[in-house]
């Protein structure tokens, strides 16, 4: 299968299994061609979203703060990939894993507090794009996000 063809499917197959993934995928769908070229030079990776940014990264920072998955457990999956263990090694809370052909998306977020009627505010959320096992890019929303600087994030 084409790459061309295989980025829309990982957006649609990643946004069905999380709503706050939704909008980050079909910016990650229109951005990962260009980063995932092998032997190229750093990609441009571009946002068409606002308050969504995107880089190329080779190595996930960790987060501000490591975050009690127990808060919010409708929202927290069992790491079960590897990219997914590297994410929750992080301090990160693992919302999603998805596998489409050679990449696998990982949503995540830095901050999960329960909020009323059973339901969990979830802020500081990305979307990290592994292919083949090794990281690729990154997505990150607006939000405050101290310990990733070099993100390029957008600060409210």
């Amino acid at each position: 299968m084409p790459r061309a063809a295989v980025l829309p499917l990982l957006a649609a197959s990643c946004a069905s299994k999380s709503l706050y993934g939704a909008d980050l995928m079909l910016g990650l769908a229109l951005a990962v061609p260009a980063a995932a070229q092998a032997n190229a030079p750093a990609p441009r990776v571009v946002s068409e979203l606002k308050d969504i940014r995107m880089k190329a990264l080779a190595d996930l920072p960790g987060a501000a703060s490591p975050v009690d998955r127990d808060s919010c457990p409708q929202s927290v999956i069992q790491p079960k990939s590897a990219a997914a263990k590297l994410v929750a090694a992080q301090g990160w809370a693992v919302m999603s894993d998805v596998p489409l052909a050679p990449y696998r998306a990982v949503s995540f977020a830095g901050r999960m507090e329960p909020a009323t009627s059973g339901t969990c505010s979830i802020t500081q959320g990305n979307v990290a794009v592994f292919e083949n096992g090794k990281l690729t890019l990154t997505t990150v929303g607006d939000g405050d996000l101290p310990s990733v600087t070099d993100y390029d994030v957008k600060y409210r």
